[in-house]
């Protein structure tokens, strides 16, 4: 009875992740998968608190153009509960760790909370993969958010870059 129960509560807690495989884009996501995969993104992380409108961006700049990458979250969360990863201290070293599509899966959700964008930026290109998430909410700004600013403007003005420093003789 307590075993059927369990399975009962386990399938139902993964129901939200295998309706996520068609999902492409929040729009189509339910409620329930987008607070599933906040909540991934919580265990990832090791925060509490994230923004739920953040989550959703990231979670629909990840899935476009994969339609299995709902598939690919549930089998992320499947291997987590199976190896006992209930923070990413226990992630080094772990199964997880140690299959490549589920590290780099991990990997890309967690680079899309630190950096505030998903893909990777090509210098000098006129277009890549990458795709905007946030500026002012990325984690890379939490370490020192006690002594400095989010730079959101040129402090030094416009074109501020354009001539040399000053100091650049003695440099």
């Amino acid at each position: 009875m307590l075993v059927s129960a369990g399975l009962v509560a386990a399938a139902g807690a993964l129901l939200p992740w295998a309706r996520m495989a068609y999902a492409a884009s929040p729009a189509q996501a339910s409620p329930a998968e987008l607070d599933a995969f906040l909540k991934l993104g919580q265990r990832l992380t090791g925060r509490e608190h994230l923004p739920s409108d953040i989550s959703a961006r990231l979670f629909a700049a990840l899935a476009r153009g994969d339609r299995a990458f709902g598939e690919k979250v549930t089998g992320l969360v499947r291997a987590m509960d199976a190896a006992g990863i209930t923070d990413m201290r226990r992630f080094k070293g772990s199964a997880v760790d140690n299959d490549a599509a589920l590290k780099a899966l991990a990997v890309s959700i967690v680079s899309g909370w630190y950096l505030g964008y998903t893909g990777t930026p090509v210098g000098l290109a006129v277009k890549d993969d990458t795709q905007f998430i946030t500026y002012t909410g990325a984690l890379m700004f939490e370490p020192t958010r006690d002594v400095t600013v989010i730079p959101t403007y040129a402090r030094a003005g416009t074109d501020y870059w354009a001539a040399a420093p000053a100091s650049i003789a003695t440099d």
